[in-house]
């Protein structure tokens, strides 16, 4: 019997949506006598840094940005979506939780580049030592 490996990878924006979508791929193979592995990646299994880190890393800022009047663009919820590769609504999800847990703060600041007021983000003191950590553990 000849053994034939394919490797399909996707992405589904809801959980309920995954759950569906596999129990019919489950169906699918079962009808059909197909043996099938279900492998799945995330940030905790997959390859690289998790998108929290991520973020985080896109937070890092220079001194000069401590108490700052202005702020550019990369440190609004746009930017950081387009430094990570996310889409903005999913960052929203991931700077929340972040600022939950007291790592991330945000500021209403005028934007460098466009001279309009948006949220900005910004490290805490224990969003630099969880990074610095995370940092000196690779």
């Amino acid at each position: 019997m000849k053994t034939t490996t394919i490797s399909v990878k996707f992405q589904l924006k809801s959980a309920s949506g995954r759950e569906v979508f596999l129990k019919d791929l489950e169906k699918f193979a079962t009808r059909n006598n197909i043996e099938m592995e279900l492998v799945r990646r995330g940030p905790k299994g997959g390859k690289g840094p998790s998108k929290e880190l991520q973020i985080l890393q896109c937070l890092e800022e220079p001194d000069s940005l401590e108490i700052p009047t202005y702020a550019p663009a990369d440190f609004t919820q746009r930017g950081i979506a387009d430094r990570v590769g996310l889409d903005p609504s999913v960052v929203s999800r991931y700077l929340s939780r972040l600022k939950s847990e007291k790592l991330v703060r945000v500021r209403t600041l005028s934007i460098i580049s466009e001279g309009r007021r948006k949220k900005v983000y910004f490290l805490t003191a224990s969003g630099k030592e969880l990074l610095a950590k995370l940092k000196n553990s690779k």
